[in-house]
């Protein structure tokens, strides 16, 4: 995996992000299903909104959370989950080749991945933030490099002012 020159650390926001917000209100997620929040920070303020729509949500961030956490975490994912979030990860990684490694791990659960950006100032001129890294783009021009990182496999559809990624069904013989 390629190295970050800006680590993300220091980007974990206190919040429940709009992404956690919208998969609940248009229903991408339901009670039962399993979710796991990559690089979702320090504060479980997701994982306990998602606990109060009876969804259940654990976090993987490598800046953020221990080993033994993400050990755990990354555990849990093993035994399968529903979906992947990707809330405001992209845009504090400068090196295009990291977020393509992002990209490819969150692809080996072959689930859907709900992805959404910060803009920053949207002039598309990344630059180093008072807390590491933003690329200041919008969420649009995020969609080829991910398709890249995804390959032929994979959909990309842009609704709700997120990206959902999601694997083509397989075809049966």
């Amino acid at each position: 995996m390629s190295k970050q020159e800006h680590t993300s650390e220091k980007t974990s926001r206190k919040q429940v992000t709009a992404l956690h917000k919208k998969l609940v209100q248009k229903f991408y997620v339901e009670a039962g299903d399993r979710v796991l929040d990559y690089g979702g920070g320090k504060w479980d303020l997701g994982v306990e909104y998602f606990a109060k729509n009876d969804v259940v949500s654990k976090v993987f961030d490598p800046y953020n959370r221990s080993l033994p956490e993400n050990f755990e975490a990354c555990k849990w994912a093993a035994n399968g989950v529903d979906h992947i979030l990707l809330a405001n990860v992209l845009n504090v990684i400068k090196e295009a080749e990291v977020r393509a490694d992002v990209i490819r791990d969150v692809s080996y659960f072959k689930v859907p991945v709900y992805v959404i950006v910060h803009p920053g100032d949207n002039d598309g001129i990344g630059k180093k933030s008072r807390d590491g890294w933003q690329e200041h783009r919008d969420l649009k021009s995020y969609m080829e490099e991910i398709q890249e990182a995804l390959g032929k496999d994979w959909f990309i559809v842009h609704e709700y002012g997120f990206l959902a990624l999601k694997p083509y069904p397989k075809k049966e013989d």
